[in-house]
């Protein structure tokens, strides 16, 4: 069934790119650039069907390995040529309704415009040329956007589910490389290719000016050598708790195998402001391009949602040790502390990516940021659109991060409860929680 699946991909790779490379070869040779209304939507419903062919059949894929590698003795009962023959009905059937729907949704729209800023027809390029209001449309866009995120997340989870029955033996990692490797290197694929076509647009030649330093420059030399030191500083830092962590056994701990985790996510929050703010020290013109911005965004979020989990995490592991000492070790095993880890890098990853998703698709108005870096919410501000979808994002973001607040304060008061009863718990306290209170403290002045 896998390869029946990846040779449905080849056939739609082949599709899909039969739907943008012969228009695209012809343009680079012909000295105007247009093309007639039923060849644009003509490629449109081919682009789109690729895409959402491709991430369905993906997720299709993803519950094969899963039953392959969580359910062995079940697979051939499973999946059967009857139930290969239906999924293969539905990855191509869903999908043509998908795209035939916005279609018909899209060509029912009187047009006041021509010019589409793009090296192909897209859905959203079209729609933005209506004379009438788009409401339905922009509806159906967030429908189809839900549905194929529920898709990713499938992945997702069959991932952790085979992650988490693969860390059980060697021969079960074996057998993940070998079953599960043809998949994820065409998500990977998948994604950088989604990656590359959501960048290109004239958003690339947009330059951003940064205007938060103007109240500096008179000192820049004075912030640079501070900057830079500090920056030094917090490398040197991480890296040395980092190697102590790895050298000494003693610390193979839960707890250190935690906070070396935050000082590798350190090291990478710190290298995506560091280096671009000291460019900026040195230079006349504080100024970054679409992509770098975006870049820098991503990169900066992901630290603190990343940060903010870890550090509930280490709340949860600290919480476990003082309150429930005796089940400690049955409690965080090998395989739960692997699953922790993966949720610590995983979910930020994924807010972060929704989040820049939903940014990436705005066209902007504007090109001044007033920060030292750009941040989502500055660039958002910008869009010459209703930006509903991108604050109610930001709104689940946010409460699923006081959650996980709330979650640290609960912690701490079940184990300061405990730790009140003895001066031997006291001691425990001060031994055990001392560098999750320091990282927090830290955590909370920075942001």
């Amino acid at each position: 069934p896998m390869h029946i699946f990846l040779c449905n991909l080849c056939i739609n790779g082949i599709c899909g790119a039969t739907g943008f490379y012969p228009k695209f070869l012809i343009d680079l040779l012909a000295d105007f650039h247009t093309v007639s209304y039923t060849a644009c939507l003509t490629q449109i419903l081919v682009i789109y069907l690729y895409v959402l062919f491709e991430l369905t059949n993906l997720t299709v894929m993803a519950y094969d390995r899963y039953v392959a590698i969580c359910r062995p003795l079940e697979y051939h009962s499973i999946m059967t040529p009857q139930k290969i023959c239906k999924l293969l009905l539905i990855i191509w059937l869903f999908p043509f309704c998908e795209a035939s729907i916005g279609l018909i949704l899209t060509a029912r729209l009187p047009l006041c415009g021509t010019s589409i800023d793009k090296l192909y027809c897209t859905n959203w390029e079209v729609v933005r040329l209506s004379c009438i209001d788009t409401t339905l449309n922009n509806l159906y866009g967030y429908i189809i956007t839900c549905f194929h995120t529920a898709q990713t997340l499938v992945i997702v989870i069959s991932y952790i589910y085979i992650i988490q029955t693969c860390a059980r033996s060697l021969e079960e990692q074996s057998k993940f490389m070998e079953t599960c490797l043809p998949h994820l290197i065409t998500l990977i694929n998948f994604i950088l290719s989604l990656k590359s076509a959501g960048m290109e647009n004239s958003s690339d030649e947009i330059i951003f000016v940064l205007s938060g330093l103007n109240d500096t420059m008179t000192n820049k030399d004075i912030f640079f050598v501070f900057t830079l030191l500090t920056y030094l500083f917090t490398l040197v830092a991480n890296l040395t708790l980092i190697l102590s962590i790895l050298l000494e056994e003693v610390l193979h701990a839960p707890m250190y195998i935690f906070l070396c985790n935050l000082c590798v996510n350190g090291i990478c929050g710190a290298t995506g402001f560091y280096p671009k703010f000291l460019i900026d020290l040195l230079s006349d013109s504080q100024t970054v391009t679409y992509r770098a911005c975006i870049t820098q965004m991503f990169v900066v979020y992901i630290y603190t949602f990343l940060e903010l989990t870890n550090l509930t995490v280490m709340a949860y592991d600290r919480y476990v040790a003082i309150c429930r000492p005796l089940e400690y070790h049955s409690i965080m095993t090998s395989q739960k502390i692997c699953k922790l880890l993966l949720i610590i890098w995983l979910f930020p990853f994924c807010e972060a990516s929704i989040g820049l998703i939903l940014t990436a698709r705005l066209p902007l108005c504007g090109t001044s940021i007033d920060k030292l870096y750009c941040t989502n919410w500055e660039v958002v501000r910008l869009s010459c659109i209703d930006t509903t979808l991108n604050n109610l994002y930001g709104y689940i973001i946010t409460c699923f991060h006081t959650a996980q607040t709330l979650v640290i304060v609960i912690s701490y008061i079940y184990i300061i409860q405990t730790c009140a009863r003895s001066l031997e718990e006291q001691s425990k306290f001060m031994e055990t929680c001392l560098p999750h209170l320091i990282t927090l403290i830290n955590f909370i002045l920075s942001v």
